[in-house]
């Protein structure tokens, strides 16, 4: 018997963790990112230092070089940030992160600072991928890439049952 009383699942918003130019994640110089291989979502081209979370819920991924971390929402939604391209080689230097695996973090929440001067003086693209990890689950309601900080980058809706 179909239910029409049925809850519907809550939009999440995403946003930008740092204030840029977006684009869309096809236009990434990275092929892993473009041919969306990790997931969809969309590239920064960042022009601050501060990098924050995307999405309300807990920070799951600190990579020991700072370069990378991924929030998920109390849904599920699995949002990663890798903050430059091949930054990993750095192995922290540049980076110094706020907060811990496991903290609860808000959407525009600091997570981390990153030294993107010294990341460019050192010819390594700071191009920031921002991905849904686990966009298969999810409808893409909208994109906005032209918005400010405070406004949303995309919406998307749950479609797939929680485990």
């Amino acid at each position: 018997m179909f239910n029409f009383f049925k809850k519907k699942t809550p939009v999440i918003a995403v946003y930008s963790p740092v204030q840029g130019k977006r684009l869309p994640i096809e236009k990434s110089k990275d092929p892993m990112f473009a041919q969306r291989l990790l997931g969809d979502g969309f590239v920064v081209d960042p022009v601050e230092a501060v990098f924050r979370s995307p999405v309300t819920g807990k920070l799951t991924i600190l990579h020991e070089a700072l370069h990378t971390y991924g929030v998920t929402t109390p849904d599920g939604l699995e949002v990663l940030v890798h903050i430059g391209l091949h930054t990993v080689m750095l192995r922290g230097m540049g980076f110094v992160s706020r907060k811990e695996i496991g903290d609860e973090v808000k959407a525009g929440e600091p997570i981390l600072d990153a030294d993107i001067e010294l990341i460019r003086a050192m010819g390594i693209s700071i191009e920031t991928p921002v991905v849904l990890t686990n966009i298969d689950q999810y409808e893409i309601l909208s994109v906005n890439l032209e918005g400010e900080l405070d406004q949303p980058v995309m919406t998307l809706r749950r479609i797939a049952p929680l485990d």
